[in-house]
């Protein structure tokens, strides 16, 4: 029957899109909690951002700084869950996490740019002024 071969692949095509379902929720909440988590960060810290700059620092640098605590944050989260991930499942291949490790911390610099720019944005004299 030529349905035959299809039908028996049916639980593994469901079983693997069931996979990458989770795989690109899990992607978005970690985008969602690092994003939110940056903004707040920016927010408590908008005094010591406008000080940064009323002494010198260029938007560069801000932007740099906030980047960089994004991207600590990612580093940190992704090596916790390949170790987890490692230690539960014996039979997952060291370059399938090293490529996935890397395409989340990409993925997860580009998210923490948003907060980055908001802070890069920073009037010193309003934020000084506390206004």
């Amino acid at each position: 029957m030529p349905g035959e071969p299809r039908r028996a692949l049916a639980p593994t095509r469901l079983s693997a899109t069931s996979m990458e379902i989770f795989a690109v929720a899990g992607l978005l909440l970690a985008i969602l909690g690092l994003h939110a988590n940056l903004s707040y960060s920016v927010a408590q810290r908008r005094y010591e951002i406008g000080l940064r700059m009323a002494v010198g620092a260029t938007r560069a640098k801000i932007l740099r700084l906030v980047v960089l605590e994004g991207v600590q944050l990612g580093l940190t989260g992704t090596l916790i869950g390949v170790m987890v991930t490692v230690a539960v499942w014996n039979h997952f291949p060291a370059s399938t996490a090293l490529w996935v490790s890397l395409g989340v911390l990409a993925v997860l610099t580009v998210a923490s740019y948003l907060p980055a720019r908001a802070a890069a944005n920073t009037d010193p004299l309003v934020t000084l002024r506390g206004i």
